[in-house]
């Protein structure tokens, strides 16, 4: 934060690091003993990393505003759908597992729905689509494989959003390897 005082510390010379602006001169944010006496850019300014983001701020009452932790019903943790499937995970009687993971269906499959619904599920970079590709293509660079499935006769996803609900799926570690196991649920209330 700038303080309001002119005791202002000298900022060090770090040599080699360009202006924020990419060319030379002042940027605005400079405010060492060399500044000139110009209105600063952001008089006011705050800057602090937090929550793996910088944020800049014009003042220290909106930055705080802006880092406020959100509310209990805003967290994935509050949202219905993820306790419906960790109350399922848990009812499984699992006790000790080394993954779990959440899906919301009917919004994990749409860019999948879609590419096959355009014709384009070949061009797909998704994980999906890299594999069908690997799968299914000729092996050759560059020879893109033929679309499998006429899409074009496919409904609108909102058509069948309605049927793709919440998912889940637990892992757990044996002496012999991995074991899965998962499910979907409706979307109906339990």
């Amino acid at each position: 934060m700038v303080p309001d005082t002119e005791d202002i510390p000298t900022i060090p010379d770090v040599g080699g690091i360009p202006s924020l602006d990419g060319g030379e001169g002042d940027d605005g944010f400079y405010d060492g003993p060399d500044a000139e006496e110009e209105p600063k850019l952001l008089p006011n300014r705050v800057v602090t990393v937090a929550h793996d983001h910088l944020f800049v701020a014009s003042h220290i009452d909106f930055l705080k505003e802006v880092l406020k932790l959100a509310p209990q019903r805003q967290t994935l943790g509050g949202c219905v759908d993820y306790r419906v499937v960790d109350m399922t995970i848990q009812r499984m009687g699992i006790t000790k597992s080394c993954a779990r993971m959440f899906s919301r269906t009917d919004e994990e499959y749409r860019p999948t729905y879609e590419l096959i619904r355009q014709g384009k599920m070949p061009k797909s970079e998704t994980i999906l689509g890299r594999l069908l590709n690997a799968m299914f293509g000729t092996g050759k660079k560059g020879v893109e494989r033929p679309q499998k499935i006429d899409g074009s006769k496919l409904p609108d996803f909102d058509t069948i959003r309605r049927y793709l609900g919440p998912a889940g799926l637990i892992v757990t570690t044996e002496e012999t390897g991995w074991f899965f196991k998962g499910f979907t649920l409706s979307k109906e209330s339990p």
